[in-house]
């Protein structure tokens, strides 16, 4: 990595001199190291106070754009839902309640919130209890019609399974569709303590880990994904005092929502005799509560840490407005589609297939990312400044924490990541020394095994554009 710095340092240090009207070839000089013989790099900078291109190259050429197709998915979201929106779980009976039993079942409607949490079902809870019913004589049910039986995007990758990056989707989600799962060598007792926060009945454990002291290679945390089953296996030959923590995925992760509710009602005295289960479409005669996340909490959850889910189940918001249900990433990217109509370019000439970038299949342009940060910024002042809110901070947030600090462009520069293997993208807003604002997008492609590098290039790039009008 220091190696790849000093490179980076050798090309702009004879340019740092230079006046403004030679910061095309600031960035050209970095693009010209041996590193980009193979990494195809795109690069649109605009700068949004002159109203003038200050940097363009292979600005119309295809690329995937990672997690930079959330930009699509956050502001076609600011634009098309109103700023009162929220994302809304309800919950709701059926039957009658009688000396504090309810002869009927409980209803749990998923209106797609995806930073519902553990700690969420207390509200359920609570509000049941206000009713006073400490028994059900029925069933859990969760209503999942809201989405098909769609549960990945298109182009997902089925070996991405069971990674936290890939949670199954549906509309009634829980602690990001994932399990901690820790598991430590209790050196004082000699023994392997294994939890999962939260703790559950919904998943079971397969310990096949070994002690070794001679040759441990640490523990190994999986789920049994090949054949849909949620049994959490530790593998793995471990050392004195080892210790290691995950998240997987779960499959199937409304009956997971409906488990983790159930323990939580019996835990609070409220017994449910029935089972839990799962329903298209389970009307109920009595509204208990609802759940109301607004709209921005969730926005800034999608981008600071580039989640998604959260982008997913935005994206499935966005075509409640429909009002269909059985709706999938296709019912929402038609409203994407009108964005990219409404900012100057026609929608048959890219492709957008999921809400958060995780599809391979997505081909976009530098140009087009731009034009969209451009669009918001003339048009839409107060979404602008909603969206600067939800964007990770070099040098102090989100994805961009440990990026560009000690330069011009730490704390200055507000962009979403984008990343896959071979892929690095970087797209967003810059001032410069001079108080100028720029919009830009940089995305590189095929590479191999090399992030650091192109991320490094990246974040020397914004430091060129913040140091502009130093001297």
């Amino acid at each position: 990595m220091k190696k790849v710095l000093f490179a980076i340092l050798f090309y702009a240090v004879p340019f740092l001199s230079q006046t403004k009207t030679s910061t095309p070839e600031k960035i050209d000089s970095l693009f010209a190291h041996p590193f980009f013989d193979t990494c195809l790099v795109a690069a649109d900078i605009y700068n949004l106070s002159t109203q003038k291109q200050v940097y363009a190259k292979n600005t119309k050429l295809l690329l995937h754009p990672a997690s930079n197709t959330k930009l699509f998915t956050s502001i076609t979201a600011l634009l098309q839902l109103p700023d009162s929106f929220c994302y809304e779980t309800r919950l709701g009976l059926t039957g009658l309640v009688r000396d504090s039993v309810l002869d009927g079942d409980l209803i749990v409607k998923g209106g797609a919130d995806p930073d519902f949490k553990t700690n969420d079902l207390d509200v359920f809870v609570e509000a049941l209890r206000a009713k006073g019913i400490n028994k059900v004589r029925g069933n859990l049910i969760g209503d999942v019609g809201l989405m098909d039986s769609t549960f990945w995007g298109k182009g997902w990758m089925w070996d991405d399974d069971p990674s936290s990056d890939a949670p199954y989707l549906t509309p009634l989600s829980i602690n990001d569709n994932c399990i901690l799962v820790q598991a430590v060598h209790d050196t004082l007792n000699d023994t392997l303590m294994i939890r999962t926060v939260p703790e559950t009945s919904f998943i079971s454990l397969t310990n096949n880990s070994v002690f070794d002291t001679i040759s441990p290679n640490g523990f190994i945390i999986s789920r049994a994904y090949l054949n849909r089953s949620n049994d959490i296996v530790i593998s793995g030959n471990y050392g004195k005092g080892e210790r290691a923590s995950s998240y997987v995925n779960l499959f199937n992760p409304a009956l997971y929502f409906l488990q983790l509710f159930k323990e939580k009602l019996t835990a609070a005295g409220i017994e449910v005799t029935g089972k839990n289960l799962l329903s298209d479409n389970s009307a109920f005669s009595d509204q208990v509560i609802v759940f109301r996340r607004p709209l921005m909490e969730v926005l800034i959850n999608l981008n600071k840490i580039s989640d998604n889910l959260s982008a997913e189940l935005t994206l499935i918001n966005i075509a409640r407005q429909t009002g269909e249900r059985g709706l999938n990433a296709d019912s929402g990217l038609q409203f994407i589609n009108k964005v990219i109509s409404l900012i100057g370019y026609d929608p048959a000439n890219y492709r957008i297939v999921d809400g958060s970038g995780v599809s391979h299949y997505n081909l976009v342009s530098a140009e087009l990312i731009n034009g969209l940060l451009k669009y918001l910024y003339f048009n839409h002042q107060q979404k602008y400044q909603q969206l600067l809110t939800t964007l990770p901070i070099g040098g102090v947030d989100g994805t961009l924490r440990r990026r560009m600090r000690g330069t011009n462009a730490s704390n200055n520069v507000y962009a979403k990541t984008g990343t896959h293997s071979g892929v690095s993208c970087l797209s967003g807003y810059v001032t410069d020394k001079n108080g100028e604002l720029y919009s830009f997008s940089l995305m590189m492609q095929n590479y191999h095994s090399k992030v650091e590098v192109a991320r490094a290039y990246q974040d020397e790039v914004c430091n060129i554009i913040a140091s502009w009008g130093s001297e």
